[in-house]
C-alpha cells in the first residue's frame, strides 16, 4: 500500500510540474551589452522607456554568477519596458572589470546559434527612419508579407537589423488580419 501511495504521490507530482511548465510565459530576455547607456538610448528610440536600472559592485565568485568567461566585479543593468509592464521586456546587462569578451562574430547574416528578438510595433516606418538617423546597419529593409497564425492571416510590414553589440532584432507591425478560410464539410 505504501507503493502505491508513494508511486501515486509521484505522478501527481511530475503530473503537476508539467501543467506547470506548459503554463510558462517569458517576461523578460536578458542581453549582455558592451555599453548599458548606449544600448538604453538605442532601445529607447525603437520604442522602450527604462522600468528599472540597478547594479554596482558584484562578488564574482558569489552563488549566483552567470558562467562568464572572465570574472568582472561590476554590473550595470537595466530593464527596458515596451507596452506591457510585466511581459516581453528586455534586459540590457553590462559587466565591467573586466568586461567579458565576444564569443561570437557579428555578420550581415545569421544561422544557429543566433538569436533573434522579435518586436512588434505599430509603426515600422517611424521606427526605420529613427534607425536610418542612427546609422543602423539593416538586414532586411521594410518589406510586407502575409503569415498565417493559429486564427488568422495576418498582412505584415517587417524588418531584421542588429542592435549596437550586435543582436538580431526582428521589428514587426501587424497591417491587418483576416479570419482564416473556413472549410465546408462535404456533403457526400
Amino acid at each position: 500500500m505504501k507503493s502505491l501511495f508513494l508511486a501515486m504521490a509521484c505522478l501527481t507530482a511530475m503530473t503537476s510540474s508539467m501543467a506547470d511548465a506548459a503554463t510558462s510565459v517569458v517576461r523578460r530576455t536578458t542581453l549582455l551589452v558592451s555599453d548599458v547607456k548606449a544600448s538604453v538610448a538605442f532601445y529607447e528610440k525603437i520604442g522602450f522607456k527604462v522600468w528599472l536600472n540597478t547594479g554596482g559592485p558584484r562578488d564574482p565568485n558569489g552563488p549566483t554568477s552567470l558562467p562568464l568567461n572572465v570574472k568582472p566585479a561590476q554590473s550595470n543593468f537595466t530593464i527596458m519596458a515596451g507596452r506591457d509592464p510585466w511581459v516581453a521586456m528586455v534586459g540590457l546587462l553590462q559587466y565591467d572589470k573586466p568586461m567579458p569578451t565576444r564569443t561570437r562574430g557579428i555578420a550581415d547574416q545569421i544561422g544557429v546559434g543566433d538569436a533573434v528578438l522579435m518586436i512588434e510595433t505599430d509603426d515600422v516606418d517611424g521606427v526605420y527612419k529613427s534607425l536610418q538617423a542612427m546609422d543602423t546597419p539593416m538586414l532586411q529593409l521594410p518589406k510586407e508579407t502575409t503569415t498565417k497564425s493559429a486564427d488568422s492571416i495576418k498582412h505584415v510590414k517587417n524588418m531584421f537589423f542588429r542592435d549596437p553589440d550586435g543582436w538580431v532584432i526582428e521589428m514587426s507591425q501587424v497591417v491587418s488580419t483576416e479570419p482564416l478560410p473556413t472549410t465546408k464539410p462535404d456533403k457526400r
